[in-house]
C-alpha cells in the first residue's frame, strides 16, 4: 500500500502522462556538475522540440521555504531542464515566491495544476476519442464487407446486434464529434441504445469514452471468435 506522499507522487506524475508526457517517478538523472534524483521527471516533444520538466513534490504540513525553490531550480538548470515544477499542498513562505519570480520554477498545488491544465486535458481526451472512435468505424467496416465483396455481417454475427454497435460508433464519430468540436451544445445521442443529450464536453467525454471501449470489446471478441471459425477444417477438406 502506498503512503500518502507516494500517492502524491503517483497522482502528479499521472496528470503530466495524461498531458502527453513520458514520466518516470524518482528518477535519478545526471547534471553537468552532479547526479539528482528528481521526485518525478516528465519529458514530452511538441512541434518537434524535445521539453524536459523536473517536478518536486512536497506533501508537507508547513509551508516551503525559498531554499527548495533555489536548489531545484539549481537542479533543472544543471541537468538542462527547460522548467521547474514544485508542488505543495501547503503553500509557500513569502521569500520562496518572490525568489521564483527569477526563475523557471513554477510553484504549484495539484488541483491548482489540475484547474489550469483542465482544457489542454480536455483537448487531449477530445482528440483521443476521435482516433478511437475511427478506428472502430474501420473495424466495423471491415467486419461488415465480406471476403467476396458483399456487404452484411460475417456468419456467426448477429446482425442486428453488429447494427446496433455500428450506429453508435457512428453517432458519436460523425454526428456527434463534429458538434462537440464546434462547442455546439447541447449534443445528443440517438440510438436504439441510447437516447440522452450532454450539456457539456465533460459529460460528453464520460458517456462516449467508456461506450467506444464497449464496442471495442465487442469487436475484438468478434475477430477472436471469427478467427477460431476460419481455423477449423471443415469435414470437406478433411476429406480431399
Amino acid at each position: 500500500m502506498s503512503l500518502p506522499w507516494q500517492k502524491y507522487q503517483q497522482d502528479v506524475a499521472e496528470l503530466f502522462h495524461s498531458l502527453g508526457f513520458a514520466v518516470e517517478l524518482e528518477k535519478v538523472v545526471a547534471g553537468a556538475r552532479g547526479v539528482h534524483e528528481v521526485d518525478v521527471l516528465a519529458r514530452a516533444t511538441f512541434a518537434g522540440v524535445a521539453v524536459t520538466w523536473v517536478i518536486e513534490c512536497k506533501l508537507w504540513q508547513v509551508a516551503v521555504s525559498k531554499e527548495k525553490v533555489l536548489v531545484l531550480a539549481q537542479v533543472a538548470s544543471d541537468v538542462g531542464a527547460d522548467r521547474g515544477f514544485l508542488l505543495s499542498e501547503s503553500g509557500f513562505q513569502s521569500g520562496a515566491m518572490r525568489v521564483a519570480e527569477n526563475t523557471n520554477v513554477t510553484l504549484t498545488s495539484l488541483p491548482e495544476l489540475l484547474e489550469r491544465a483542465k482544457e489542454e486535458l480536455q483537448k487531449r481526451q477530445l482528440l483521443l476519442l476521435k482516433q478511437k472512435a475511427y478506428r472502430l468505424q474501420r473495424g466495423l467496416h471491415d467486419l461488415y464487407i465480406l471476403d467476396d465483396g458483399s456487404a452484411g455481417p460475417p456468419s456467426g454475427v448477429e446482425r442486428e446486434v453488429f447494427l446496433d454497435q455500428l450506429a453508435s460508433v457512428f453517432e458519436i464519430h460523425s454526428i456527434a464529434l463534429p458538434r462537440v468540436e464546434a462547442a455546439s451544445f447541447p449534443v445528443r445521442i440517438s440510438t436504439g441504445t441510447c437516447n440522452k443529450s450532454f450539456s457539456d464536453l465533460t459529460r460528453f467525454i464520460a458517456y462516449a469514452d467508456p461506450e467506444l471501449d464497449r464496442v471495442a470489446v465487442w469487436l475484438a471478441s468478434c475477430a477472436e471468435s471469427l478467427s477460431k471459425q476460419s481455423a477449423v477444417p471443415r469435414l470437406s477438406d478433411s476429406m480431399k
